[in-house]
């Protein structure tokens, strides 16, 4: 995920902030304090910090650039921020641009954007109260990842960028481009009631140490705010099934659907993340995961076999790289916990509705009903007779997530009712990494991994 972070403030390659070259040196041997971000010529919307940089970046770089080169060129245009053919005035007209962009670009592209492409054009860099993009040479001094044309306008903005700063300095820590390392921390104390606490207090009572109050300090400091973030997805399940009394019912087995899983087997639920789950349930001694979704990419089979709290504990491994129907149709299996993490349910219809219906003679629109594999898979979910545990990254995303259930239930004339076991207005175990909003119809810059949770079951009735 570090080599997704990109933003117009930064080296493209390295990272590096401006105001935090002062204490750097280049790979060349130049001093950082001196040296000054270049721009991409072609583009205008990516920054180096050595051209060498430059070069390096280039293989991949090199596609997105020349297809806003070929938009500045049909449009007759000097910058990207003009596609509308004049310079943005206010907030309303910035947005507009940057959608109209987006659109620009998705047709010169032919397919969709990248995540760093996103990043890119969802940010560019401007004045936020007058909307320039030229002669931006006031930074903010705290984050460093918000500009002005003037310290006029800074101290306007002061207000408005208080609520965001914290966050962008954190989002943007040039930390997060080093391989996070596996800390050697042991765990402590049984955690207890999870239900009045959050993932900080859990962390800091479970392994006995503080969680950096500023993890963008130092390298050690991030590493280990990242190493208690990680443990955000086994945290959500332990308090979903404290909640819940759901173990309980259990003696020394239980089995859990992961599914539209991607590297979750990979980064969450390593070793430590276990123990952790066998702390708060010590009576289960055999763990079963099954990892479902088309973007899996760890083998097909894996365990894991420890001594912990005095008993051998194992947890098995099954990964599926495909769709959740296609899993239903080939193995029947009844898991005592369903879990979707960030789940997009309507992800592609909340995501294309925020924009407006562009159309030129060259294309056609977006069809996200193309591209939605969720309404097939729940369908299949709701039958199932458990828990459905699903967390969102925005309030306004988990409330398209849950009427996706009960539109596939209506849709597909299912006698099921979709009984809201509870509902967490903010997850206290969400994520603790900031990540920025791309789409305008959603009121949350700001948002986390996990940041909302849901519980549903199912009851048929006749």
């Amino acid at each position: 995920m570090a080599q997704e972070l990109c933003s117009p403030l930064h080296c493209n390659v390295c990272l590096m902030l401006q105001a935090h070259q002062e204490v750097g040196v280049l790979d060349d041997g130049e001093s950082a304090k001196s040296c000054q971000l270049l721009n991409c010529s072609g583009c205008q919307m990516v920054r180096y910090c050595n051209r060498q940089h430059q070069k390096l970046d280039w293989a991949i770089h090199r596609e997105f650039c020349q297809a806003i080169q070929a938009i500045k060129k049909t449009l007759n245009i000097s910058h990207p921020l003009r596609v509308s053919g004049t310079n943005p005035k206010n907030k309303e007209d910035m947005e507009k641009t940057i959608i109209q962009l987006k659109y620009l670009l998705r047709n010169a592209l032919e397919r969709t954007m990248q995540y760093h492409e996103e990043e890119l054009t969802s940010f560019p860099i401007y004045c936020p109260i007058c909307f320039s993009f030229k002669n931006l040479n006031v930074v903010c001094s705290d984050c460093q990842n918000q500009v002005y044309c003037s310290e006029e306008h800074l101290m306007q903005h002061r207000e408005g960028h208080s609520k965001v700063c914290a966050s962008l300095q954190l989002y943007y820590t040039p930390y997060k481009t080093i391989m996070a390392k596996e800390l050697q921390l042991q765990l402590k104390d049984k955690v207890g009631n999870m239900k009045n606490m959050d993932l900080v207090a859990m962390f800091e009572k479970a392994f006995d140490c503080k969680v950096p109050q500023d993890p963008t300090k130092s390298l050690q400091d991030y590493q280990l705010f990242s190493y208690a973030a990680d443990f955000s997805c086994i945290a959500t399940i332990c308090y979903t099934l404290s909640h819940m009394n759901v173990a309980a019912c259990h003696d020394t087995y239980m089995n859990i659907f992961i599914i539209g899983a991607t590297f979750e087997a990979v980064l969450w639920f390593r070793e430590i993340h276990c123990k952790f789950f066998f702390q708060q349930f010590e009576q289960i001694t055999n763990l079963e995961l099954h990892f479902i979704g088309p973007e899996m990419v760890e083998p097909h089979e894996n365990s894991l076999e420890f001594e912990f709290l005095g008993k051998l504990r194992k947890v098995q491994f099954h990964c599926f790289k495909g769709l959740f129907q296609d899993y239903c149709r080939l193995w029947k299996i009844n898991p005592i916990l369903m879990v979707a993490f960030n789940c997009g349910f309507s992800e592609f219809s909340r995501r294309y509705n925020c924009l407006p219906h562009f159309q030129s003679n060259n294309s056609e629109p977006l069809n996200s009903q193309q591209q939605d594999t969720w309404s097939g898979a729940i369908g299949e979910m709701l039958p199932y007779d458990c828990p459905i545990m699903f967390t969102s990254f925005t309030k306004q995303e988990s409330q398209f997530d849950f009427a996706a259930f009960e539109t596939a239930a209506k849709s597909l004339q299912m006698k099921i009712e979709i009984e809201r076991v509870f509902k967490v207005s903010k997850n206290p175990y969400r994520d603790l990494r900031p990540l920025r909003q791309w789409y305008f119809g959603d009121d949350e810059s700001i948002y986390y991994r996990n940041g909302y949770l849901q519980v549903i079951k199912t009851n048929r009735f006749s």
